[in-house]
């Protein structure tokens, strides 16, 4: 993991990090606000975007589980490689993005973070 990264991450000042992976049709700059996330439509297995278009109040992202105000250099870098891992299940670049505010998503991990900026864009 670059020291790099993890310095981006502490220096974000941002009360919530997460991993997104992003689709197709996504495309950032570091410093960008995210698009919002679409919901999942249950009743027909796919995205809301397909359907009926229902949007979050932000966007879908892995939770680092990194808490700024407590977390070492050490740890920040233990709890992304985790996090980054966990990422694994889904597809598409990634990103680093932060926030100050969240909702849990439906998915185990999945956080929605409000006004996603992004902090950092990973090469795979």
């Amino acid at each position: 993991m670059k020291k790099e990264l993890v310095e981006k991450i502490m220096n974000s000042n941002y009360g919530y990090i997460g991993i997104r992976r992003l689709a197709e049709d996504e495309e950032y700059e570091i410093g960008d606000i995210c698009r919002n996330s679409y919901d999942w439509d249950y009743e027909n297995d796919c995205s809301s975007y397909n359907t009926n278009e229902v949007e979050l109040n932000g966007t879908c992202a892995v939770d680092t589980r990194i808490d700024l105000d407590w977390d070492d250099e050490e740890e920040v870098e233990s709890k992304l490689r985790e996090a980054l891992e966990a990422s694994d299940q889904y597809f598409g670049s990634i990103a680093i993005i932060g926030g100050n505010g969240m909702e849990y998503g439906a998915d185990d991990g999945e956080i929605i973070i409000e006004n996603a900026t992004v902090i950092a864009l990973i090469e795979e």
